[in-house]
């Protein structure tokens, strides 16, 4: 990942965190750090076209922040 503005070559970009105080940074900041480490921790699936040599991930990170 990077940041917006230079989008280092093909990597995907971070959208910007926005809050209209402190508190309610940290928690859109929080919100998203759960979110992504649910995402990280589900479970892969065996391929069973090639017998395990891959995973198979199904679904999609969902990040909508506006």
């Amino acid at each position: 990942m990077t940041y917006s503005p230079a989008n280092y070559k093909d990597y995907t970009p971070i959208k910007e965190f926005i809050g209209d105080t402190l508190v309610d940074l940290r928690h859109k900041i929080d919100t998203y750090c759960e979110e992504l480490l649910t995402f990280i921790n589900q479970p892969l699936i065996d391929c069973p076209s090639c017998d395990g040599f891959g995973v198979i991930w199904k679904g999609k990170f969902n990040d909508d922040r506006k």
